[in-house]
């Protein structure tokens, strides 16, 4: 059981990064070379699983499902555009703050 679950939450832990991305409509923050690393894991992952005949179904099924959520990621990269970083998302937020009247002056980075 532990195994199992163990699996699973590795499987899910791109899913809150989709869902920042998604809810702000950005990848700010995000690099691409972390997206490219977790992409080649999951590829390799997935060849070792594929071809070994003793990995049983759950491991294999918990791979795709990271290898999914990884690609989505790439789809939201490539979508709403690269992080310009942290600094450069915070900017941005804040200087279309200033233009809708929300905020009247803005801080220095």
């Amino acid at each position: 059981m532990v195994g199992y679950l163990a699996l699973g939450v590795e499987a899910t832990l791109p899913i809150p990064q989709v869902l920042s991305n998604q809810r702000s409509r950005s990848c700010d923050g995000f690099r691409l070379s972390v997206l490219a690393s977790w992409l080649l894991g999951d590829v390799m992952k997935i060849l070792y699983f594929f071809s070994a005949q003793h990995v049983g179904v759950q491991f294999k099924l918990c791979a795709g499902v990271q290898f999914t959520l990884d690609v989505y990621l790439g789809v939201q990269f490539w979508m709403f555009g690269g992080g310009g970083g942290v600094e450069e998302g915070v900017r941005r937020r804040e200087v279309e703050m200033v233009e809708r009247g929300e905020v009247r002056e803005m801080r220095v980075l």
